[in-house]
């Protein structure tokens, strides 16, 4: 009989149970993930799903296993720069049995979450306690239903060639990885793209908000605004730099519970806002740790999602912002999943110099504060109804009163002239 053998992440360095992208050790590499050991394993009771926004999940389920890769972060910094790499997931620790020393489905211990709970007979095995990142919250009724949102082909693929890498089950991968529906790789040509976010062209108003010279129409909608050509529709605004740090220092400043309203985030030449979703989202505390007011995110994205049919760059002074920069936006649309909105809102404006001038930073502080009002209710905006419930009146008509009202004081000044 085996002597009591369980390796716990007590000892030097820190176990971990890879069953996503990080099984591959390309993208451990472009990461900086530092392991040792790395050796094929299994997680007993639990349960490997995509029902989450199309990423890699597991949840805690009698009479299911998930294979994966065990390996070791020897430090301590190690794991935490690990940890740093995965939002919206949370670490838990479970016990995996390398493949070396599998127990019989007889001998498997009945799962509990400490290793003080653990079943005398998995010491018979050579069980490690390791590390597993599992989401903060699920949505269990999910887990049979139709995907919501299908898994990238280029993301099973890495999961399933790094499996392979280390000799995982060949019927596992083709079952529960790669025999998952997928949404094809796509080519440049039809990238996905975030939608603009359409506002008041500041360009045709006097303070970044009401036309200069107009006429007595009325406007009652988005399209009458649309057609005397009020509204952006292909070109954007842009801002300095400055002004985008500004943007995201006032959502953080205006936050008491420490989850912005929104946030910003450069993808190329453009700056992105992305909706809170009002519950907890992978994708939105992604954004929220690597993103937010960060430089251009192209690079980072490329170290951290390998794609083998997009050139590696060493640095990102290697970016090329034809390839790399639309690669990066189309990664990103696709892989927020459900529940999550964002749009293209400002142009970066590209020449730092240029930032001096009086004219390009007037413009640059009216679009913010334009996208600011357009997105922040004032007072006015709520009212009550019959339920005594507060209601947030439409931004258009928002911007269109505005813009009455406006006309109606130019009138009266002309008159009055």
């Amino acid at each position: 009989m085996k002597q009591p053998s369980t390796r716990s992440s007590k000892d030097d360095g820190v176990w971990y149970f890879g069953y996503g992208p990080l099984v591959h050790p390309m993208v451990r590499h472009r990461r900086g993930v530092q392991v040792v050991d790395e050796q094929a394993a299994i997680l007993p009771n639990h349960r490997l799903t995509f029902a989450y926004g199309g990423v890699a999940s597991v949840v805690e389920q009698r009479g299911y296993e998930i294979h994966g890769i065990v390996m070791k972060c020897q430090t301590h910094a190690d794991w935490e720069k690990l940890q740093q790499s995965e939002g919206g997931y949370y670490a838990r620790d479970v016990t995996v049995y390398p493949y070396s020393d599998v127990p019989s489905e007889e001998d498997l211990p009945v799962f509990c979450d400490s290793p003080e709970q653990d079943d005398p007979q998995q010491q018979q095995h050579d069980a490690i306690r390791a590390k597993v990142f599992v989401m903060t919250e699920v949505d269990e009724a999910k887990l049979d239903e139709p995907l919501e949102r299908l898994p990238q082909e280029r993301y099973l693929r890495l999961i399933a060639t790094g499996m392979a890498k280390y000799n995982c089950d060949q019927d596992y991968i083709n079952d529960q990885i790669m025999g998952v529906s997928f949404d094809p790789s796509r080519t440049p040509d039809n990238y996905s793209k975030f939608p603009v976010l359409q506002l008041p062209n500041p360009k045709r108003h006097s303070y970044g908000f009401f036309p200069k010279h107009a006429s007595d129409t009325d406007f009652e909608s988005a399209s009458d605004l649309s057609a005397l050509g009020l509204f952006y529709h292909t070109a954007l605004p842009k801002i300095t730099w400055h002004d985008y740090q500004r943007l995201c220092a006032s959502e953080s400043n205006d936050n008491t519970t420490m989850t912005p309203k929104h946030l910003y985030c450069i993808v190329g030449k453009y700056i992105v806002l992305v909706h809170n979703p009002g519950k907890p989202h992978p994708g939105f505390q992604w954004f929220k740790a690597n993103a937010m007011g960060q430089k251009d995110v192209t690079f980072y994205l490329h170290k951290t999602h390998v794609d083998p049919d997009i050139p590696f760059c060493e640095t990102e002074h290697d970016i090329n912002p034809v390839i790399h920069c639309p690669w990066a936006e189309n990664l990103m649309s696709l892989a927020m999943g459900q529940g999550l909105n964002a749009y293209r809102v400002f142009e970066l404006q590209s020449d730092s110099s240029q930032e001096d001038t009086e004219d390009v930073r007037i413009e640059s502080e009216h679009n913010v504060e334009l996208l600011k009002a357009f997105l922040q209710p004032s007072s006015s905006d709520h009212h009550q109804n019959n339920n005594n419930k507060p209601q947030r009146s439409n931004p258009i008509k928002r911007i269109t009163s505005r813009i009455k009202k406006e006309l109606r004081i130019g009138r009266r000044s002309s008159a009055a002239t």
